[in-house]
C-alpha cells in the first residue's frame, strides 16, 4: 500500500509539474536572444574583413582629398 501512495504522489507532481509553464516564456526569450546573439557574431565576423577594407579605402581617399586641395590653394 504504502508503494501506491509513493507512486500516486510521484504522478500527481509529475503532472503538476509538466503542467506548469510560468517559466517557460522566459525560457523561450532566453533561447531566442541567445539565437540572435549567435547570428550577430556570425555577420559581424563574416564582414569584419571587409568593413576594414572598405573604410581604409575611404580613409585613403579622404586622405588624398585632403592634400590635393591643400596643395590646389597654395
Amino acid at each position: 500500500m504504502k508503494w501506491h501512495n509513493a507512486q500516486a504522489r510521484f504522478f500527481r507532481s509529475l503532472r503538476k509539474m509538466i503542467q506548469d509553464t510560468s517559466g517557460a516564456t522566459a525560457i523561450e526569450y532566453g533561447l531566442i536572444i541567445g539565437l540572435i546573439a549567435i547570428a550577430l557574431i556570425g555577420v559581424l565576423t563574416t564582414f569584419t574583413d571587409s568593413m576594414g577594407t572598405i573604410f581604409g579605402e575611404v580613409s585613403t581617399v579622404a586622405e588624398e582629398n585632403a592634400t590635393n586641395t591643400e596643395e590646389g590653394q597654395s
